[in-house]
């Protein structure tokens, strides 16, 4: 499961555990949800699959266990975090296939080769409020919690409230000079709109436009939503004029924030797209950043301290985006964006190249 690589490797491993017996199609129906990264040198097999990331330097191992009832899922490399909360959420889609299926989540214990130990997730969570540690049954080792939990996804079911803690804290905490990492954070960042159901694109940038007699005018930017490769789109397509921003800035700046930081961790990541060569992806994205920052500072500088210390609720910040998009494109055309249902279950506005990556056709589980 790797490459020659300077890189430190860096390994998670996640263990599903069935209450009952393991319904047939599992894992055959994840493996052909996620035939996009399989290889034509390492073909999947009836209980397992080897997958490898776009970028050739994360690696996915599928594993079945019928006898023992379990379901291993292993991903290793640079940063294996974005792989593995993509591939988890894969495999929460295919659990849920099956009405009444009950599976517990266990995660293998790293004390030593050959453990067969495994932590109890739920355990892990609770323990981790009281205590920095958890011990080894088989060895009586203490081992890191957050060690255990890192790179490791809320699961489907907690409540919405906790997963949108744990994807706002993430974002909250971007590095802007870690830009690996950027994938996870702009798939985490659209899979806090999908908790909301929020049916436009969110990801945009807001500039200044001109200024006519006293008055200013603002230029509103879509931006293509494929985690990893965020891209505005050629010519004036996706962009929209607007003057009174005084009912929206507000509202959105904090969203807006977030955003700024994203792109911010993206830079030197671009690649060409419609026609566009990277050099002019990137150069987009640095005036757009800096247009969106200046007028976040300025908004800043405006704001009370009772308006700085307000942190609105994520449903209400929401709101005000699905009214501002509707607002200034009510046919809902989007400047060519397309809402497209990714094969782990999240939405995503995407131009035509990066649509097209998702509607190739996906194999039965009957042809692996």
């Amino acid at each position: 499961m790797g490459r020659g690589t300077t890189s430190p490797w860096i390994q998670i491993r996640l263990r599903y555990v069935f209450e009952g017996a393991i319904p047939p199609g599992i894992p055959t129906w994840f493996i052909a949800r996620e035939h996009r990264f399989t290889t034509a040198r390492h073909r999947p097999w009836r209980t397992g699959a080897l997958l490898r990331h776009y970028d050739g330097a994360q690696f996915g191992l599928i594993e079945l266990n019928q006898e023992a009832r379990t379901l291993d899922l292993t991903v290793r490399g640079e940063e294996p975090q974005k792989f593995m909360y993509l591939l988890d959420d894969g495999l929460q889609i295919t659990f849920d296939r099956y009405p009444g299926l009950r599976v517990n989540r266990k995660v293998p214990c790293p004390c030593r080769p050959g453990c067969d130990y495994s932590f109890d997730y739920e355990r892990l969570l609770r323990r981790q409020r009281r205590d920095s540690t958890a011990e080894c049954e088989r060895t009586d080792e203490p081992i890191d919690i957050e060690l255990l939990l890192r790179g490791i996804p809320l699961p489907a079911s907690a409540d919405r409230g906790s997963r949108d803690v744990q994807i706002v804290r993430l974002l909250d905490s971007i590095n802007i000079s870690v830009s690996g990492q950027s994938e996870l954070l702009q798939r985490e960042f659209t899979g806090l709109r999908n908790l909301q159901t929020v049916s436009c694109p969110t990801v945009f940038t807001l500039t200044r436009a001109y200024r006519i007699a006293g008055v200013h005018g603002y230029k509103v930017r879509l931006y293509c939503e494929e985690p990893g490769a965020w891209h505005h789109l050629p010519g004036g397509d996706g962009c929209y004029r607007v003057q009174n921003l005084n009912r929206w800035l507000h509202k959105i700046a904090q969203h807006l924030n977030r955003i700024a930081k994203l792109l911010g961790a993206s830079l030197g990541m671009a690649v060409p797209v419609l026609g566009m060569a990277a050099g002019e992806i990137t150069g987009r994205i640095n005036d757009d950043l800096a247009g969106t920052k200046d007028l976040l500072e300025l908004t800043r500088l405006a704001e009370t301290p009772a308006v700085q210390d307000r942190r609105p609720e994520f449903e209400a910040d929401y709101r005000a985006i699905h009214q501002l998009m509707t607002t200034l494109d009510p046919q809902r055309v989007w400047g060519g964006l397309s809402r497209t249902l990714t094969p782990e279950g999240s939405a995503l506005y995407l131009c035509r190249e990066h649509a097209a990556l998702y509607r190739a056709p996906s194999p039965r589980p009957t042809d692996l």
